[in-house]
């Protein structure tokens, strides 16, 4: 139980960090969105909008939680060992959740790749983002924001795909937060009452 306490505090830092990566992502999202629909904007702020949108906005996110001590727990038959039935019960759905939630992120993965594509391959994308783009040809800013504005488009599109991905991972990690608050605190105070007896 100790292992499955530091376990669960520990993916409450990692949920937490995720969703401020997943806000962070969808904040350079709404920059974005911003820029290319401001018809007079500069061409300067039109690319640091696009370079931090891949950065920050176009990843895709993952859920990683801790299971080794459940796994442990299950693969060996001890589960046993933890005697409150009722804690127990609690444990196997709180993790049957962890694979919902893993579902969930795989389903959002697999929509956005084909909305992606295009992006990569027809618009070389990637000659934007700050580590592959000494690889390509050097454009002038103006050419580089006529082709990002003669297509935006396609930007907006995969942009919007990403933020709705986005509020979804995070609602689902804020629900993987609260039951995970309750798990700890069950734990804690299940730890506590062993000790004393």
């Amino acid at each position: 139980m100790e292992r499955l306490l530091i376990e669960n505090k520990q993916d409450l830092l990692t949920f937490s960090k995720s969703i401020e990566d997943l806000a962070k992502g969808n904040q350079s999202i709404e920059e974005m969105a911003i820029a290319l629909n401001n018809m007079n904007e500069d061409d300067s702020v039109i690319l640091e909008k696009i370079e931090k949108y891949l950065i920050y906005g176009c990843h895709y996110p993952f859920f990683n939680p801790s299971t080794s001590t459940f796994d442990d727990l299950s693969s060996t038959g001890n589960l046993g060992v933890i005697k409150d039935v009722d804690l127990r019960d609690v444990i196997v759905k709180h993790y049957a959740n962890y694979d919902y939630i893993q579902s969930n992120f795989e389903i959002n993965s697999d929509w956005a790749l084909p909305v992606d594509a295009p992006l990569y391959v027809d618009f070389n994308v990637l000659k934007f983002e700050p580590t592959t783009s000494f690889l390509f040809k050097t454009d002038s800013e103006t050419f580089s924001t006529f082709e990002i504005k003669e297509n935006s488009e396609e930007y907006l599109r995969n942009a919007a795909v990403h933020y709705w991905i986005n509020l979804d991972c995070i609602n689902l990690l804020n629900g993987a937060i609260n039951e995970t608050t309750e798990l700890v605190t069950r734990l804690a105070l299940e730890i506590q009452n062993h000790k004393a007896k």
